[in-house]
């Protein structure tokens, strides 16, 4: 693998490239050099540095040690050099120089995707390559890279894309005005338990209120001290 790292510095074959832990860019990436130099980017975020690469257009190291390179195409750009084969040169390149390699791929207006294009990129990532979809604007380029520059390595971060669900909550689900009524009336009574009453009593605050304690204890948690409370309220 012609990039490697060694005591903090990152090289090309024997060529210090410098300090591991900035991010490179490709001094062809023009729109994105011009808004580096401005330096306008935070200052909490890696240094980016401008470098002719020989490989890829944004180069960094993870934290854990892994090299990534991304090839930067827009739609037109792909297409172009898919037809001309310097992609598949370029490709073949990442997979051997780097440890991650990514197509950063941006779709610019009245641009599109080919289905040769479409396929090829399933391919690729059968491959074992990766993709990552790239904004227009230089400086959310930069924040994607810094981001991706945290993220693209081995870690239990990785599972909060896969964590969550769908299933209502009892929080989320609309309260009839009865189940309303009797949470704000009696201490202890929960959402669940206020639908369980709404709908033992067909919504109706009266006839919940006014129902023998033998029925409200049927209700799964219905407990003592909310019993006490309806018979005393019920006594006044």
């Amino acid at each position: 693998m012609p990039y490697s790292i060694n005591e903090g510095q990152l090289y090309d074959n024997d060529r210090l490239l410098g300090d591991a832990e900035a991010i490179y860019i490709d001094s062809r990436q023009h729109d994105v050099q011009g808004f580096i130099k401005r330096g306008l980017y935070p200052s909490e975020w890696p240094r980016f540095i401008i470098k002719q690469l020989p490989v890829a257009d944004y180069l960094f190291v993870t934290p854990s040690g892994l090299i990534v390179g991304i090839e930067s195409k827009t739609a037109n750009d792909f297409h172009t050099s898919r037809f001309e084969q310097r992609l598949q040169r370029q490709s073949r390149e990442l997979l051997d120089w780097v440890d991650i390699p990514i197509w950063g791929l941006m779709l610019l207006p009245a641009e599109e995707w080919t289905t040769p294009c479409l396929t090829d990129m399933v391919k690729w990532q059968a491959m074992g390559g990766s993709i990552q979809v790239l904004p227009w604007d230089a400086f959310q380029i930069a924040q994607v890279l810094t981001e991706l520059r945290t993220i693209l390595q081995p870690g239990s971060h990785l599972r909060s894309v896969l964590r969550g669900d769908d299933y209502q909550r009892p929080e989320d689900i609309p309260m009839s005005p009865c189940a309303t009524a009797l949470r704000r009336i009696f201490r202890g009574v929960g959402i669940k338990t206020a639908l369980l009453l709404d709908n033992r009593y067909e919504g109706d605050i009266i006839k919940a209120l006014n129902a023998p304690e033998e029925e409200w204890s049927q209700i799964p948690r219905v407990t003592a001290g909310i019993l006490a409370q309806k018979r005393n309220l019920c006594k006044t």
